[in-house]
């Protein structure tokens, strides 16, 4: 865990980067007041002034908004009331208004990760169009390119990466950036380009699927005739191939292309620009949300480039030209994919940024408040960043080493040590070496305590899985007590005898209740319906029990789905039939009873109470 913090003047420092439990908000608070112990120790001050200061003067924090760090915020808050009135001698004096002035302390939504939900959201979308466009059966080559919930789109976005893109990431083996970058040179040297403007998908993160996606549609044509003329000697290439010439991929495309030269990439310079601050950021976020209100419904408009946001901001590019080409192959259907997304960011974005907009938390944001407030993660990501580093070149470094690395070079020490006197320098050098036995005392306690801690906690874990097997296994015994005095119903024509056995409503429910959970819950099955298995439904707000006939139903539908064809012999079999399962039975061996587990295979289906038999057991 990492912690930093800015001043007013926007200057950037390293708190700490620790070890933690886990990821929770009580954890990520104790850490904190452990940093701010060793602050106070470092200062050789007995009364917590150091730390003391410090949490008085935070102001805000800035976050994505996770679950915890939104209960941190809140942790962090109450801590900070705590602290003030021992800071402030004279805090029992200040007026209603004073102390929650001083109290409040404002969460910041960083400007990065707005991105990273961009593309959740847009990847969405396409997928739900392309889902109807090709009846949940989306073209592709290789289904081993294949990721769950990931659109033809972002796939050929992805791998048209791997395969062209330059840059640490791109796939070693199957990939062709060489003979592909000699292919295209007279193309790029025509477009006054010296490189592939396209980057490694793999170790980016933001942004990187709307900027690949424009590149992707900028080159596709080369692509597609490097694959035709050189050839598409491995599966990625063939998989390329494929895609590039699916209409509805190309398109979509170019509709994050255009997103990416019209919106993030002009919203990512306004998030680097300096002379932009936080404050200033409640204007340009409610001018975004306006213009993707507007440019939902003016797609043609967007798509020409004549709606612009930030336009000052907007790279016209050689890109940028291709993109906003007129192109009959693959406007009709860019159009509507545009439309969707825009709308569909527009809502998120009033989501994001409710805080900035009207009458949001940090409307009205006071310019002298957010001074030196950064608008992104930008620095805490790059610590991590540095942490990796540290830990590739020097696998067996301690984190307290990398500690004082990280903190040494960010919090230029260097240059805070040089202002200093020689005499008092080298007293400073001194009472440090002095400190280090002490602090490696205190960090292997530290690690000594998280791991006691984690023991402890993967100990409790273990017992909670455990009672819950038992749990599990208990419910199925009763379930399969419960069939064996029933018989298990294989058939709809049984499901009508059966209940025409029974005299009352309510044996003939507790009947059905009573195949459905077995079947649920013992023999595991999967139903093309989840509500299947529901004993009751929902009306105007309430729950109700089902019917009979609706239960029977219910019912019907499991048994027809439990039963498949052989392939070869077209024969009617059970769907459990050749699975592997476990049986437990009683042995008595010298006097004694024990519960013994045997495994088998199902080989057949009969009508005796439930319906298997074993060939072997192991």
């Amino acid at each position: 865990m990492g912690y930093e913090a800015t001043d007013t003047a926007g200057n950037f420092w390293v708190l700490g980067l620790r070890e933690i439990e886990t990821k929770s908000a009580s954890n990520t608070l104790s850490v904190l007041k452990q940093i701010l112990d060793d602050l106070d120790t470092a200062s050789r001050n007995s009364n917590n002034q150091v730390s003391r200061d410090i949490i008085t003067h935070i102001t805000g924090t800035m976050s994505d908004r996770a679950a915890t760090e939104v209960k941190f915020n809140e942790l962090l808050e109450n801590y900070r009331k705590e602290i003030l009135p021992l800071t402030y001698a004279s805090y029992d004096t200040f007026t209603l208004e004073e102390k929650t002035h001083i109290e409040s302390l404002n969460n910041y939504f960083c400007g990065l990760h707005a991105l990273v939900n961009y593309a959740e959201a847009s990847q969405k979308c396409l997928l739900e169009i392309e889902n109807k466009v090709f009846d949940n059966n989306s073209p592709i080559f290789d289904n081993n390119f294949k990721n769950t919930n990931e659109p033809g789109t972002c796939r050929l976005v992805r791998t048209a990466s791997k395969a062209f893109g330059e840059g640490n990431g791109g796939d070693e083996k199957s990939g062709c950036q060489g003979p592909f970058k000699i292919f295209v040179k007279d193309f790029l040297s025509d477009k006054k380009l010296n490189s592939v403007p396209l980057k490694s998908y793999r170790g980016s993160r933001f942004n990187i699927l709307f900027s690949n996606a424009a590149s992707v549609y900028f080159l596709h044509e080369c692509m597609l005739d490097f694959l035709k003329t050189v050839g598409a000697e491995n599966r990625l290439l063939k998989a390329i191939l494929f895609d590039l010439q699916v209409t509805e991929y190309v398109s979509g495309m170019k509709a994050l292309g255009l997103i990416s030269k019209i919106v993030t990439c002009p919203l990512w310079c306004i998030l680097e620009d300096k002379g932009v601050t936080m404050a200033d950021m409640n204007a340009k976020y409610l001018q975004l949300v306006e213009f993707l209100q507007d440019a939902a419904t003016n797609t043609d408009k967007f798509m020409l480039g004549e709606l612009h946001v930030f336009e000052s901001y907007v790279n016209k590019d050689c890109v940028y030209e291709c993109l906003i080409q007129p192109n009959e192959k693959f406007d009709e259907a860019c159009q509507g994919q545009l439309k969707i997304i825009l709308a569909a960011l527009c809502t998120l974005c009033k989501k994001l940024y409710k805080d900035h907009l009207p009458e949001g938390k940090l409307c009205h944001l006071d310019p002298n408040n957010a001074k030196g407030v950064p608008k992104t993660s930008c620095f805490a990501e790059s610590v991590f960043g540095q942490l990796d580093q540290l830990i590739r070149s020097k696998p067996h470094m301690k984190t307290l080493a990398a500690e004082s690395f990280v903190m040494f070079l960010n919090n230029r020490t260097s240059e805070w040590l040089n202002s200093k006197s020689e005499k008092e320098r080298d007293s400073l050098i001194v009472q440090a070496s002095k400190d280090v036995k002490g602090l490696k005392l205190r960090f292997k306690d530290r690690l000594q305590e998280i791991e006691n801690r984690r023991r402890l906690a993967m100990q409790e874990k273990i017992q909670k899985k455990e009672n819950l097997e038992r749990e599990r296994l208990r419910k199925q015994e009763g379930y399969t007590n419960d069939i064996v005095r029933s018989r298990l119903w294989q058939s709809e024509t049984e499901v009508d005898n059966m209940l025409a056995s029974y005299n009352t409503v309510a044996e003939k429910v507790d009947a059905i209740k009573t195949q459905l959970k077995f079947r649920k819950e013992v023999l595991m099955q999967i139903s093309d319906e989840k509500k299947t298995f529901n004993v009751t439904k929902s009306v105007d707000g309430k729950r109700k029990s089902l019917s009979v006939d609706e239960l029977a139903t219910n019912l019907k539908k499991l048994i027809r789905q439990a039963v498949v064809k052989e392939k070869d012999s077209e024969r009617e079999t059970h769907i459990l039939v050749g699975k592997r399962i476990r049986h437990r039975q009683e042995e008595h061996n010298d006097g004694q009873k024990r519960l013994v587990w045997y495994t088998g295979r199902v080989i057949s289906q009969v009508h005796v109470l439930i319906y298997v038999l074993f060939n072997t057991y192991p």
